[in-house]
């Protein structure tokens, strides 16, 4: 089947793709914290742990660990939810929004250039084949 052939050829290129040399820019913010400034960027209200580990995918421990790591960068406060003692909500700062919108606006210029060695034919295309392959 063919596409088993082209599934392995785009597999064995992306994971190549995450080992290479990062870009001259530094991250500045993991993957994980990242994730879940997204999520609470487009939650106004905040959000419990249970629905960032759902969102991200992750165990409840790394979800905790992220956390910490972002309320010590303060980018987000943990509250007692006041109807529950039990559960915990998580709000992002301002400076989380700020810090969220600097690293959006960098993986925009970054992923911009790369897309300008596709040219802009190719670049469109790749990006419908984008679009097509995640509403599957």
């Amino acid at each position: 089947m063919y596409s088993d052939e082209i599934a392995r050829e785009f597999f064995d290129t992306m994971l190549k793709r995450e080992h290479a040399p990062t870009d001259r820019r530094k991250l500045t913010i993991s993957k994980g914290e990242m994730g879940i400034l997204v999520y609470l960027v487009n939650h106004k209200d905040g959000a419990n742990v249970g629905e960032l580990t759902d969102y991200l995918q992750v165990t409840s421990g790394r979800t905790a660990s992220i956390l910490k790591t972002l309320e010590k960068k303060g980018l987000v406060i943990r509250r007692t939810d006041s109807s529950d003692n039990r559960r915990i909500c998580v709000f992002i700062t301002d400076s989380g929004r700020a810090r969220f919108q600097a690293e959006y606006n960098s993986a925009v210029a970054l992923l911009s250039e790369l897309l300008e060695r596709l040219g802009e034919d190719d670049a469109r295309e790749y990006v419908r084949l984008m679009k097509k392959a995640t509403l599957c």
